[in-house]
This record gives C-alpha cells, structure tokens and sequence, in this order.
C-alpha cells in the first residue's frame, strides 16, 4: 500500500529539516536529496538490492538500501538445506558423539546465534539512543598491510632505535612502513594463518565479526558469490571454512577460573573447553568444535589478545594456539591484537603472517558516512512504516 499524501508531506518535512542542519557533509547530504527528490517527484521507492561499491583501488563494499527496519537479518528460511551445510553436517556424522540429529540442529543454531549477534552493529548519536544499523550496510573495505619478516622483528625499542639511527646519520630511507604492501582485507584473507595487530578503534574486531556473517550466510545459503567476495573461494576449494569466533578476554577469564592449567599444560583441549563455556547457551554436542577442527573445515577468529591483561597469561594462550595450530594444521587463524601486547614470547611464528590496520583514507570515511547516512534515513522510514502498521 502506498503512503498517504500526509506521511509523504512528514517525511518530506524531516528530509529537509536534516538537509538544513549546518554541518551536514556533503557527502551525507547527497543521499538525502536524492531521496527528497524521489517523493517530490512520486517516484516508487527502490527495493532492497545489494550492489558492489569502489572504494579505494579495488576495493569492494557490499551495500544493501532500502527494505527492511532492519533490512534481511534471517539466515535460515524454512527447512531447505544446501549443499554447503549438508556438506558440514556430513563430517558431522562420521561416527559421531551424540545422534546426528543433534548436529544438524546444532550447527543451525550455532551459526544463527552468531549471525544474529554480530549482523547488526550499534551506531549511537549524540543522544545516545541505540541504533542497531545491518553491518553489510555500514561495512567498507579495510585496507591492511603485511609486515615482512625482516621488519616484523624489529618490533618495540629495537625499531625505536633503528629509526634514531637513520636520523643521527642522516640517510633518507622511507620509514619501515614504505616499504610494505597496502592489500585488502579480502586478499590477505586468503592467508591460512594471520596475526592482525592495530590500535585501539583501527577495525580489528569489525574485520572478524563481518567475516564470520559473511560465512554465515554462505553455509546457510548457498552463497558462492559471498564466499568468492571474501576471498576463499579459491582457497578453500569451494569448501567454506565454519567460523569459531573467540573474544580471548573469554580465554583470559576462563584460564583464570580454571584449576590446574600448569598440570595440563598450554594444549588445545583448553581452548576447546573454554568454546563450550562461551556458547553454553546453545547446548551444542561435546565434540561439535573439535570434528570440525579434525576435518580441517574451521577458521579460527580469535579476537584481542590485548584484552589478556597478564603478559604470563598472553604468552600462555599464545602457547595454546601454536598447540592448536600444530594439531589442526589444515584449518585456519586469525589472531587482533594491539601492538604492545603482540611481543616477545607472544608472538605466534608458526608461518602467521603479521599485516597492520591503516587508518581510514577520505574516500573510506566519505564511504561511510554515505552509508551510515543511507541506513540511517532507510531505518527511519522502516520505523514509521512499522509503526503504523502496528498501530
């Protein structure tokens, strides 16, 4: 049913009260007057659509506009099962532990629970109201960069002091950060194994989440398309890795309650433990996380070590993922991490190859404000529509 003349003359009226605030950018007036131009004009509103965006280089955005209050949050519609999960459901079933139903419906659960958790990311304004806006919508590329190995180790005051070197003789090198390659998230992905450090605010976390949505969605869905988008497809052979997303603050808390961890030793069947302690909720099968690490089908988003307050504890749950990584050599890693906390005996070696998050370039920031601009206002419009459909 279209919109009575009085809702269009509302939502013309707040578009262009929005369009008068002084310090709109430029970039987030564009969307909102080319959305005042389509109800002045009559125009039919657009469908949800997703469509690929330039930022930067080669870099690919996904943007969904229109739709929804909260555009397309469900995973699994009905009980249609493709060929990607059926193929996860079948390892699942080489003489299992509990009755393969029981993988079936866990799985489903499992990969619900962390679509719905991290699918949505909260924007607050300035008045702090919560604005729960779809991250396919807000999400823009980041761009990383690969440490070499030779300057990986040059790490805390021994970089310090190679830089005061080349000032005291003068040498006009470029700083070590010329010299490595700029790639994006989607290329360095393809890396089996990754240690990503950077500052606080830098989009670690972001990176981890968006990537275990997105291979949600291609295990639920079939999506091919998303799984190449990420840059696996190759990789893997067409078979999507299951993501197991750990805060390690988790690990840190769970070691701390733990009795007896100097008597078992930094082995994987802590980190294994410390899984099902954090999805308790979701009453999985005892070994659900370990046969797929055995099938090599995991990757592994383990989410700031920084936030392991003891340097004994961080070189412990580093110790852990080198164990993790010598018994399950097929499957995949990615470690975030804050610089100061990557050091020393924390660092994992094994073949993890080390990239930094940079900063946000203006055509990344101009991106997002067009993003967030458009979800903002398509979530508005959802919200009204919803409340008089509801009233």
């Amino acid at each position: 049913m279209p919109p009575s003349p009085d809702d269009v003359a509302r939502q013309i009226a707040e578009l262009e009260a929005t369009l008068a605030l002084p310090n709109l950018p430029d970039v987030a007036r564009r969307p909102l007057e080319e959305e005042l131009a389509r109800l002045r004009t009559g125009l039919p509103e657009q469908p949800t659509r997703s469509h690929d965006q330039q930022v930067g280089g080669n870099a690919t955005v996904g943007a969904a506009v229109a739709g929804d209050v909260r555009g397309d949050m469900t995973l699994f519609t009905g009980e249609a099962r493709g060929n990607y999960i059926a193929e996860v459901i079948h390892l699942y079933q080489q003489a299992p532990a509990a009755p393969q139903a029981d993988y079936d419906a866990a799985l489903r659960r499992y990969l619900k629970h962390l679509y719905t958790t991290h699918a949505a990311i909260d924007l607050r304004g300035i008045d702090q109201r919560q604005m729960d806006m779809p991250l396919r919508e807000v999400y823009i590329s980041l761009t990383v960069r690969e440490v070499a190995a030779a300057e990986g180790v040059l790490r805390g005051g021994v970089r310090a002091f190679m830089e005061k070197v080349r000032q005291v003789i003068g040498r006009e090198d470029a700083p070590l950060e010329a010299h490595v390659q700029a790639v994006e998230w989607t290329t360095i992905l393809r890396q089996p194994r990754l240690a990503v450090i950077g500052l606080p605010g830098s989009g670690k976390t972001t990176l981890l989440h968006y990537t275990a949505v997105r291979l949600c969605e291609v295990l639920a869905r079939d999506d091919r398309a998303c799984l190449d988008e990420l840059g696996l497809a190759e990789v893997t052979q067409q078979h999507p890795p299951v993501p197991l997303l750990l805060p390690l603050r988790e690990l840190g808390a769970f070691l701390g309650e733990s009795r007896g961890r100097e008597l078992a030793g930094a082995n994987a069947k802590l980190l294994f433990d410390c899984l099902h302690n954090y999805y308790r909720d979701l009453d999985l099968p005892p070994d659900f996380f370990q046969r797929i690490c055995a099938a090599g089908r995991a990757i592994f988003l383990l989410d700031g070590l920084d936030e392991v307050p003891h340097t004994d504890d961080r070189i412990f749950v580093s110790a852990i993922m080198r164990s993790l990584v010598t018994r399950y050599p097929d499957c995949r890693y990615v470690l975030t991490s804050r610089p100061k906390a990557y050091e020393g005996d924390a660092r994992l070696g094994q073949g993890f190859r080390e990239c930094t998050v940079d900063d946000l370039s203006a055509a990344q920031q101009q991106r997002f404000i067009t993003n967030w601009s458009r979800s903002l206002h398509r979530l508005k419009g959802g919200c009204r529509s919803l409340c008089r459909r509801t009233a």
